[in-house]
């Protein structure tokens, strides 16, 4: 990591404890004079924009900043197994008030009850990579999109979904934030698989339990036979991955490894943080977020 990119990660972690200590940043006239523009806080306006998937409503939120006009940098948040669109809002609204147009939405048959359509039976990693290819291609197709600035977060398997499809259209996105991403799914599945019913997937019932999550058959088929580490290497930019240092669903060793095998990786480690963030540090991780973002749009 070069020098450059030490000292903005460094005043991204100063900006992270002033948040944390409660204080207000800079006035807009102690600003320096290349960054009133970046930092300058933007009032949100919200709308529902839907998407769709083979005929299949996929619900959506867009936040804007209130007033912006013309194309703006653009970021699509996926949420993890059984979540939902708002699991992304507080992320989105951070971001949103800096600048960004952010748009987060239910994956078809994504949990047990959601606002899309489809059912949680017929979910699967490569269904929900194909629910945001959707996504992706109708919020490009909007004018307030920059398609030269459009990135993409994701939390849980929506980290693991984001990095798969990242890889299979590496020229999309300008950049990448996997939040506590579930890189070992496949590994699970597979565990499952074998240990279980020896291999054998006609063996699999229709309701099974993963890591403590129900999922279907489908979710099992879909998820054997393939290594992701082997595929999200083809993304070649910039990826910011945070993690908590405890979290047990998803161990920290799977973000390391993955931040070996991109290009231009980076690993933020949240301490003492499990899987999912409290409060104070989903503050503290946008913040690293919005730095990362800025920095790839300072480039």
């Amino acid at each position: 990591m070069n020098g450059e990119r030490l000292a903005r990660l460094a005043l991204c972690l100063l900006a992270a404890i002033v948040l944390s200590c409660g204080k207000d940043p800079l006035p807009e006239e102690q600003q320096p004079e290349d960054q009133k523009q970046e930092r300058r806080e933007w009032s949100v306006v919200t709308e529902e924009l839907h998407a769709s998937r083979d005929g299949i409503d996929i619900y959506g939120v867009l936040l804007r900043p209130e007033g912006r006009e013309g194309r703006m940098p653009t970021i699509i948040f996926s949420h993890g197994l059984r979540g939902h669109y708002d699991d992304c809002l507080p992320y989105a609204e951070i971001c949103a008030r800096n600048g960004f147009a952010c748009y987060c939405f239910d994956f078809i048959g994504g949990a047990l009850a959601n606002r899309s359509g489809g059912s949680y039976e017929d979910m699967s990693i490569l269904t929900e990579i194909e629910d945001l290819g959707a996504v992706v291609e109708m919020i490009l197709s909007k004018p307030f999109t920059d398609k030269e600035r459009l990135f993409l977060s994701g939390g849980s398997q929506g980290g693991l979904v984001t990095a798969m499809y990242a890889a299979e259209h590496p020229a999309v996105p300008r950049g990448l934030v996997l939040l506590f991403p579930a890189f070992n799914i496949p590994s699970l599945a597979e565990n499952l698989l074998e240990v279980m019913y020896g291999g054998d997937l006609s063996a699999v019932p229709e309701k099974v339990s993963v890591a403590g999550f129900s999922v279907y058959k489908k979710y099992v088929e879909d998820a054997v036979g393939w290594d992701p580490y082997k595929t999200i290497g083809n993304y070649g930019g910039n990826v910011m991955i945070i993690h908590g240092s405890e979290d047990l669903l998803v161990p920290l060793s799977y973000s390391r490894r993955a931040a070996d095998v991109y290009t231009s990786g980076t690993l933020v480690v949240m301490d003492g943080q499990g899987h999912g963030f409290d409060d104070k540090w989903t503050a503290i991780a946008t913040n690293y977020a919005l730095e990362h973002l800025l920095f790839l749009l300072s480039e």
